[in-house]
């Protein structure tokens, strides 16, 4: 028997061996498994919490959306009306006033969204403030300041009765100064606008500006003989209206009336007279008749009728040809002072081709011209067929100087080959718009010999006729010249030659002076400084808004009662408050008495009430 129990013992041995590791090996798991489901609950309560405050946030912005969908409507609608005057503003800053339809202006629809936005602001703002009337009495208050909230809500006399009661102490004042100072919001945004006349460059086909110019003048007369040539019927009138200054100015070319230029050249005539009566020589005979002169020039009788003699030379190779003018005319005159018989005065006059450098404008189609500076231009030789030609530096060309230094190669435009202009007699190659011809000048010079020579006697009386007459319509008493009567009559004489010659110039280097075409428009102009208080208006209503918003749905969400008149009418006065103090019909003894009245709302058996304190 022992031998059969060993090894049953042994069996039974071996197989708790056996089973001791399964023994052992079942407690981890055990708490491997637990501790899973410590995680997994955690988890699950860390998810529900999260959900639950999800779900309670959404219910908090679900409520405050449909308590106060319309105020936070109209404060968006504030803020894009705020908006949409900036933009306006922004886009015509600077620019013409628009061509809308029917004539709207930018003033007109600033003022449409001025409007929206006074009134979506004002919304919120007296919402808000009939909303703090409820929370106003969670404290105990006088009855009387119910009504004031409700006149507060209606406009802003109600709101300066409420500041003048309550001050500060209530945050429905911020309701009441934004209202009171609303009235005041349209005048600054209207003040933002401002208007000024702005000049605009034109480019467009049909804006030309222009001023007749010329390099080239060569217009040429019939030929009368040798050293002889005519001058041509247009050129003579120009002489005759010099003399008589009954020329017109240069007319401008501005299609809007507005255009500017750069400064520009043009060949023309100048004049120079100075008083030379230090030279007049006098001799008399036995007889006391005495003779006062010039040297080869013109002289008087004295005692005697004549008043002035003119005589003329000319400078290019004619019969009155004289080595000492380089222009085109060298005339001098003699003539007496007044009525004193013996006192003479002399000047000598020159007419002579130039470059005429001027500045120009046309504004509101008032064309202004002035004569900057002139350069003489000289004769290449004193013969019948001289011509004055030159290359005046620096060059203007499109309003910029150019110096010299610039046209040492030759190119397409540069083509011109000068001497003189650069160092060791190296030849520059101007363009046409530097130099500048007067050809063929004998004509001119003929006739201003013989036009500006005659004399004038006291009478008036004259050969040829314009000296009188040009003397007795430039004197109020007597027909005495004078120097600025001289001076005067030589330069406009130059200046009807030169306008002439500006109009008739060669068809090659006689291009007008381009300008510039601007339109003048009114713009609008933003003074942005006056935004600030519109601006400053809405924040502070968006900031009143969320304020009480926020304080509303803090202490009672069931009370959004807002400017409902309802509430008052279900939740009014206890009846205790009714017995003791609701006898009197009279409007003056029921303010009164409510001035005294101290109330809070309270919730009863009837529900809530405004209780007596």
């Amino acid at each position: 028997m022992t031998d059969d129990h060993v090894p049953n013992s042994g069996d039974g041995a071996q197989d708790n061996l056996l089973s001791a590791p399964a023994t052992t090996d079942s407690t981890p798991t055990s708490e491997h498994q637990s501790q899973k489901v410590d995680e997994t609950g955690m988890e699950t309560t860390t998810s529900i919490l999260a959900s639950a405050r999800s779900a309670s946030t959404r219910n908090i912005f679900t409520q405050v959306w449909n308590k106060w969908k319309i105020e936070i409507l109209a404060c968006g609608l504030a803020l894009l009306a705020l908006f949409a005057i900036v933009m306006t503003l922004i886009v015509h800053d600077g620019r013409p006033l628009p061509q809308w339809p029917f004539r709207i202006s930018v003033n007109a629809l600033v003022s449409v969204f001025a409007v929206i936005l006074k009134a979506s602001m004002m919304l919120p703002v007296s919402e808000s403030i009939s909303q703090l009337k409820w929370t106003w009495y969670q404290q105990p208050r006088p009855l009387g300041h119910l009504a004031e909230f409700d006149l507060a809500s209606r406009g802003p006399w109600g709101c300066f009765k409420l500041l003048r009661r309550c001050h500060v102490r209530n945050s429905s004042s911020i309701g009441a100064a934004i209202t009171i100072l609303a009235l005041a919001g349209d005048p600054f945004i209207q003040q933002m606008i401002r208007y000024r006349s702005t000049a605009f460059l034109l480019v467009t086909d049909d804006a030309q500006a222009f001023i007749p110019r010329s390099n080239n003048y060569s217009v040429h007369g019939l030929h009368l003989g040798a050293g002889s040539e005519s001058l041509n019927l247009t050129a003579q009138a120009a002489v005759y209206k010099g003399v008589y200054n009954s020329y017109s100015a240069v007319e401008a070319t501005c299609t809007s009336g507005n255009c500017t230029f750069e400064d520009y050249r043009t060949l023309g005539i100048c004049s120079h007279c100075h008083d030379t009566s230090g030279t007049i020589v006098k001799s008399c005979n036995n007889e006391s008749e005495c003779t006062a002169g010039l040297q080869d020039g013109p002289s008087l009788r004295l005692p005697g009728s004549a008043v002035l003699n003119v005589s003329t030379v000319v400078g290019t190779g004619s019969f009155h040809h004289s080595r000492n003018v380089t222009g085109l005319s060298k005339s001098q005159l003699l003539g007496r002072i007044g009525a004193i018989p013996n006192e003479l005065l002399a000047f000598e006059c020159e007419l002579y081709p130039c470059v005429r450098t001027y500045e120009a404008s046309v504004a509101k189609g008032n064309f202004s011209e002035t004569l900057l500076s002139t350069s003489p231009i000289p004769a290449s030789d004193y013969s019948a067929f001289a011509t004055y030609y030159d290359t005046p530096m620096p060059c203007l060309i499109n309003g910029t100087y150019h110096n010299a230094s610039e046209f040492v190669n030759p190119d397409a435009t540069n083509t011109i080959a000068t001497l003189g202009l650069l160092p060791e007699n190296q030849t520059a190659y101007v363009p046409l718009d530097c130099a500048f011809w007067y050809q063929d000048p004998l004509g001119l010079a003929e006739y201003l010999g013989d036009f500006l020579l005659g004399s004038v006697n006291q009478y008036g009386t004259s050969t040829p006729d314009w000296l009188g007459q040009l003397i007795l319509i430039n004197n109020s008493v007597g027909a005495y010249p004078s120097f600025n009567l001289i001076n005067n009559t030589w330069n406009a004489l130059a200046e009807s030659i030169t306008i002439h010659m500006r109009e008739n110039g060669d068809a090659i280097g006689s291009q007008p002076a381009a300008g510039s075409v601007y339109q003048t428009e009114t713009c609008i102009l933003v003074q942005w400084l006056w935004i600030i208080y519109p601006a400053s208006l809405v924040a502070l209503t968006l900031l009143f808004t969320a304020v009480t918003v926020y304080n509303s749905m803090s202490y009672n969400r069931d009370q959004i009662w807002k400017g409902s008149p309802l509430p008052l009418m279900l939740h009014g006065l206890d009846n205790g408050i009714r017995h003791d103090h609701c006898d009197t019909n009279e409007l003056n003894e029921i303010e009164a008495m409510a001035k005294e009245l101290r109330v809070h709302f309270q919730k009863t058996e009837d529900g809530w009430r405004l209780v007596e304190f």
